[in-house]
């Protein structure tokens, strides 16, 4: 099991422990898109914070890895991993380790953490620019550095490594997302060699900006800004090996927020409910003075049995949870 993206990385972002009643009514779409109530599938039961947990402030922790014995923290503005048994209670901190140099070394601003079924972590170290592998006792293993080729035209000009995601799959091989990164997810064997990139976004312009380009001069289409695959956001590997993903930023097709995406880097996601697995269905445009704009925008996914999946939307701060077949089952939190 990986990360507890449902509940705890709110709980991890709040500042006292405390029990509270629901303060959020759960709904689903009809057939006409319209919403009606439903029972709340999930309701919040404790807040906890770094302080009550004994282990000082948190400071932007930004990813959660959930597995058999153990709950790994990684609190990116400290540059740790904190790690706690399923009860919460502290177990040891991951700040330190001494390379194969003998020399300490560190983090530095982290952002993604995976660990194996053997208990190898591995961390997206993103101002380092590197992967970091270290065993189940916090000991350093290897770094897993920038992508080379020697295959001109793979790695786009002006490419700057900042891993953000990193997921292992059981053959070894590392899936990487890096910031401002448009060409898809980063694909190492398990000797850390880069292989390529795997499932680009796709773009989709609309009728607007396509009669645009059609009467607009040279130097006003030159001004406009480039339509370009906007990047992936999180990804999460499946019992069936394939990658669950997340697409952020506005220039993508609406219904590619989540991708499910097969070896070869084709997206397989079934999309049969009454609307595809987007979030929220209605929602205040832009610029008419709501307090919350825009469509729902994913940043997490974790999938379960019989093909169940769940998104983490940022934008409302809802989960939303879909079957096998892309149709909605629950929905649950809110601001």
């Amino acid at each position: 099991m990986k990360r507890l993206i449902l509940l705890v990385l709110a709980v991890l972002l709040c500042s006292s422990a405390t029990v509270f009643a629901v303060p959020y009514q759960g709904y689903l779409f009809d057939y006409w898109s319209e919403t009606v109530p439903a029972p709340e599938a999930y309701v919040p039961a404790k807040i906890l914070s770094g302080t009550d947990l004994g282990v000082g402030s948190f400071n932007n922790p930004q990813d959660l890895f959930i597995d058999n014995d153990y709950i790994y923290v990684l609190d990116s503005g400290n540059n740790r991993i904190v790690v706690f048994d399923h009860d919460w209670n502290f177990v040891r901190e991951i700040k330190e380790f001494v390379n194969s140099n003998g020399d300490m070394d560190g983090f530095n601003n982290p952002r993604g953490i995976f660990v194996t079924d053997s208990g190898n972590l591995y961390v997206a170290d993103q101002n380092n620019r590197r992967v970091v592998e270290l065993g189940p006792d916090g000991s350093w293993i290897r770094y897993v550095g920038e992508p080379t080729t020697d295959i001109e035209g793979v790695i786009p000009e002006g490419f700057r490594y900042r891993p953000r995601k990193i997921a292992v799959d059981i053959a070894e091989r590392m899936y990487v997302i890096s910031d401002g990164t448009f060409d898809g997810i980063l694909e190492f064997d398990p000797a850390g060699n880069f292989r390529g990139f795997i499932g680009a976004p796709r773009i989709k312009p609309n009728l607007i900006d396509y009669f645009w380009s059609r009467v607009a001069t040279k130097e006003q289409r030159r001004r406009r800004v480039l339509f370009l695959p906007t990047e992936y956001s999180n990804m999460y590997i499946d019992e069936s090996g394939f990658i669950f993903s997340t697409v952020s930023g506005l220039s993508t097709d609406e219904t590619d927020a989540i991708r499910r995406l097969n070896p070869s880097g084709k997206d397989v996601l079934r999309r049969q409910g009454f609307e595809p697995p987007i979030g929220d269905v209605q929602y205040p445009y832009a610029g008419l003075g709501a307090t919350i704009e825009g469509r729902s925008v994913f940043i997490d996914v974790v999938s379960r049995d019989n093909g169940i999946y769940s998104a983490l939307d940022i934008r409302r701060s809802r989960v939303f949870t879909y079957d096998s077949n892309g149709s909605l089952l629950y929905v649950f939190g809110g601001v």
